[in-house]
C-alpha cells in the first residue's frame, strides 16, 4: 500500500500473522525520491460558530492578537462560518448583533468587522446559510448580501 504524507511517499510493509488475535506490525518506509500531492497554500482553515460574529471585537481588524496568530499560521487560509448556530441565525440591517447558541442576530456592522478582519488577515470565507430554520427566501437573501 502506497499513500504520501508532507509530501513524501510513504511505503507501509507488513507481515501477516498466523492468528486473527495477533496484530500486524506496520513497518513505515520514507521515500523521499516519490513526490506526494501538493498541499495547497489556502489548505489551512479555522472554523467558527456563527454566532462569534455577532461578538464585537473578535473577529475585526481591530483584534491584533487575533489576526497576528492568524498571519502566523498561514498567509492564505479560509474562515468557516457555521456551525450549529447558523441554523438559528438571523440577519437584521437594523437590531443589535446577539450573540446566543440559538437566537443569534448578525446585523451590518457585524458582518462588516468579519470583512475586516478577513481584509487584514487575507483569508477567504465560507458562510454558513441558516437551512436550519430559516427558509429558501432568507437564505437566498443572506446569500445575495
Amino acid at each position: 500500500m502506497t499513500t504520501c504524507a508532507s509530501g513524501l511517499g510513504v511505503s507501509l510493509a507488513h507481515r501477516t500473522l498466523k492468528s486473527q488475535a495477533q496484530w500486524s506490525s506496520v513497518r513505515p518506509r520514507l521515500r523521499p525520491e516519490r513526490a506526494g500531492s501538493v498541499i495547497p497554500p489556502d489548505f489551512l482553515g479555522l472554523g467558527y460558530e456563527l454566532s462569534s460574529v455577532a461578538k464585537r471585537g473578535l473577529l475585526a481588524a481591530n483584534n491584533r492578537a487575533l489576526i497576528g496568530f492568524v498571519r502566523r499560521l498561514s498567509y492564505e487560509g479560509v474562515v468557516r462560518i457555521g456551525g450549529s448556530t447558523s441554523d438559528f441565525a438571523t440577519r437584521s440591517a437594523k437590531d443589535e448583533a446577539v450573540s446566543a447558541p440559538k437566537e443569534s442576530v448578525i446585523n451590518r456592522a457585524a458582518v462588516e468587522d468579519l470583512g475586516g478582519f478577513l481584509r487584514a488577515t487575507g483569508w477567504k470565507l465560507i458562510w454558513g446559510l441558516n437551512l436550519g430554520t430559516g427558509t429558501p427566501e432568507m437564505a437566498a437573501d443572506e446569500a445575495a448580501g
